[in-house]
């Protein structure tokens, strides 16, 4: 009796019967030229195609030689593994007993069909197993079945895992958030080599093993607890130290404020250190014992680690360190990544805490943590983006540009010239350092009025004089250029720096270091006569900044009560008066005539005062709870900068009519306000991809400018 001779094709992953519908063993020549040609239609690169071509081909040629053959091919199932190989015998089984056979010919297109090869064996002889290859080479077929294998212990692994995957995905998260924080770019290499660096060093030495045999639970919280205490301990000394003494000559209320606030300023962000210090002994002290409180433990320290970002957060806004939409936007995240940690440690926590025998309707896996993940970071970013939805404004504003380089331009000024011509002058980086542009308001050219290798910034200007601080000489001086005459002078050749400048006439001011500390001089054009106008205690070291003039009258910022008060000082009379006093702090004074403004924190936020020193009045300007800032003052009107609609805009007030009109409505920052004649200019932040300023080369600040009688006639 003749030998029957089966020639098998094998489809481990069912692609046949997922890309054609077919089901179960397919029997027969027609049957399987049938079904290639379907799946070569379906998917003519599918090589399962040529496997069931080749099965006819073997099978008509042991035809010709005389064999008892017959064909048929099995095929399994998506999910490869054990599902699979039971679908295969299943179906062997039915082929096995339908045409009796003696002995199989196994046709496949791989190694991972032929797994199936031991099982087959023990049901049948197999004679013979040919491999077909299509479009690849059998060394890059084994290559490829190799490195899946290895691939797949190492994700089990948790030792190999920790090293190949771990490490990698902590430094991708670390750029992905320097995408979120670009502050904190220049950080990324040190943080990755560190990580790294640590982590190998530990491996190399055997560090991480001795530390798990002898650091006890005891032993570790000892430590965290000695350095909690030293960091505290540094803390409330450098808070101590913070404080200025012979600013408290006597107790009451308001010395003992000033001596809580400024202790509380200088401690507070070692003190929470030192805390989380501690608990995150707490947690490793726990999880080298194994507890179940590890999570408990857990818990805490996220949530402490949450309160302290987001107060940290809250208080930088409100030193205006940062704006209100930064600071949404990292409270946002914070409590985004502590309510995962957190969940993942409750879920966790709930887990081993369970007594029940069933199955918990919510287990901790890595499904599970994904999900959660996926779910939270939707969320936050829908908030987000309806926050951003419903914050748009319609830019309605009758505003122009002054300049639309993509460089970054900054401290805007304007002027006007002998001719009655306005203009504009700023600092500008186009070639790569700060340097002094002009543009005159009806014409399209930008000149530039000092060009040099090194910085030049913060003009100012007054009728043909532009005054501004240069620092070609190796330290900042002040610089002279007269636009009528083309003539540039070097006021200032001390070695010291001279920097802040301002101009009136043929008056110049400027803050000046060469008393080893700062103070304000005074130079007259004409007679080239430089005075020190300021002259206090050395011992006190106070500081004198931000000088202002207008006629005879020179005001600037003084610390020499502790914190930042208004002087002033008469040109003619030799006469110095504090304009202001109190533990508030004041910024930014601006004069015109006998008016001077300033923006002031007594109220909790900041807010534009102004004083009549004919009159010895005060008055406060504005009264929103949101911050007033970068006050000017011209003729009638008080220009500042304000963040009360989510940005920054510019608002102006007029003295005559008492009325406060919003200049600005871009959805974009505008800042730095300044006014003269009838035209007023800021910084905008419209062109830019955030419209904010983020300290990166991508920002791209303009000067815009509009003219302040279209403003009441809107």
């Amino acid at each position: 009796m003749a030998e029957k001779i089966l020639v098998l094709g094998v489809d481990r992953d069912n692609d046949i019967g997922e890309k054609t519908g077919i089901k179960g063993p397919i029997l027969g020549k027609e049957f399987l030229l049938e079904t290639a040609l379907k799946l070569g239609v379906v998917d003519p690169t599918e090589s399962d195609t040529n496997v069931l071509f080749q099965c006819v081909k073997i099978y008509e040629t042991l035809k010709e030689e005389g064999k008892d053959a017959y064909v048929a091919c099995i095929t399994g199932d998506q999910s490869v593994g054990i599902k699979s190989d039971i679908e295969l015998i299943k179906q062997f089984d039915v082929i096995k007993e339908t045409f009796n056979i003696d002995s199989a010919i196994l046709v496949s297109d791989g190694k991972e069909d032929e797994n199936v090869l031991p099982i087959l064996q023990s049901k049948v002889n197999i004679i013979s197993i040919d491999r077909l290859t299509v479009q690849q080479s059998e060394s890059l077929e084994d290559t490829y079945f190799i490195l899946h294998r290895y691939l797949k212990r190492m994700m089990e692994d948790k030792k190999v895992s920790g090293l190949f995957l771990g490490l990698p995905g902590i430094i991708i998260i670390i750029y992905a958030l320097t995408y979120l924080f670009p502050d904190l770019t220049k950080y990324g290499w040190f943080a990755t080599f560190s990580i790294v660096g640590s982590y190998l060093f530990a491996k190399g030495f055997g560090v991480d093993d001795y530390l798990r045999d002898k650091m006890t639970p005891r032993r570790v919280k000892i430590i965290a607890y000695s350095i909690a205490i030293v960091i505290a301990a540094y803390g409330g000394y450098n808070g101590f130290m913070n404080i200025r003494w012979e600013m408290v000559p006597y107790l009451n209320w308001e010395s003992a404020k000033y001596v809580f606030t400024v202790f509380f300023d200088g401690s507070f962000p070692l003190l929470y250190l030192g805390i989380i210090a501690a608990l995150a002994g707490n947690v490793v002290s726990a999880y080298t014992n194994k507890a179940k409180h590890i999570w408990s433990s857990l818990i805490i320290f996220m949530l402490a680690c949450a309160v302290f970002g987001n107060f940290y957060q809250y208080t930088s806004y409100t030193q205006n360190e940062i704006t209100r939409n930064e600071a949404v936007f990292s409270v946002f995240i914070i409590a985004f990544f502590a309510i995962i940690g957190i969940g993942v440690a409750f879920i966790q926590k709930s887990k081993l805490s369970s007594t029940s025998k069933k199955k918990r309707a919510v287990s901790l896996s890595r499904k599970g943590i994904i999900t959660l993940f996926i779910v939270g970071f939707i969320t936050t970013s829908i908030v987000l983006y309806s926050m951003e939805s419903t914050n748009e404004v319609t830019d309605t504003e009758t505003s122009f540009s002054i300049t639309k380089n993509l460089a970054d331009q900054f401290n805007p000024v304007m002027g006007i010239n002998s001719d009655g011509l306005a203009y504009c002058v700023w600092q500008d980086n186009r070639d790569g350092n700060w340097d002094i542009y002009l543009k005159y308001l009806d014409s399209g050219n930008e000149v530039s009025i000092a060009k040099d290798t090194n910085d030049q910034k913060n003009p100012r200007t007054w009728g043909d004089k532009i005054v501004w601080q240069d620092n070609r000489n190796g330290e900042w001086d002040i610089y002279l250029y007269d636009m009528s005459t083309n003539v540039l002078t070097q006021v200032t050749d001390n070695e010291f720096n001279q920097s802040n400048p301002d101009i009136y006439e043929n008056r110049i001011v400027w803050e000046d270091e060469r008393n080893e500390n700062s103070d304000i001089y005074f130079y007259n054009i004409i007679n080239k006569d430089e005075k020190r106008i300021t002259i206090d205690d050395p011992a006190l070291q106070p500081f004198q900044t931000t000088p202002k003039i207008y006629g005879n009258t020179i005001v600037w910022l003084d610390n020499r009560f502790g914190e930042f008060n208004i002087f002033s000082y008469n040109v003619g009379t030799g006469i110095e008066h504090a304009v202001t006093s109190g533990r508030s702090i004041k910024f930014n004074p601006s004069i015109y005539g006998n008016i001077i403004v300033w923006e002031d924190n007594r109220n909790g936020n900041w807010d534009i005062y102004l004083y009549d020193m004919s009159t010895k009045e005060e008055l406060q300007i504005t009264k929103d709870p949101s911050n007033q800032v970068n006050p000017v003052i011209y003729e009638n009107y008080v220009i500042w900068e304000d963040d009360r609609n989510g940005n920054k805009d510019i608002y102006i007030f007029d003295r005559d009519t008492s009325a406060t009109l919003q200049v600005t409505d871009a959805i974009s920052d505008q800042e730095n306000p300044f006014v003269c004649g009838s035209y007023l200019c800021w910084v905008d932040w419209r062109n830019d991809l955030d419209g904010i300023h983020t300290g990166i080369a991508e920002d791209n600040p303009d000067i815009y400018g509009i003219d302040i009688e279209n403003i009441w006639t809107e």
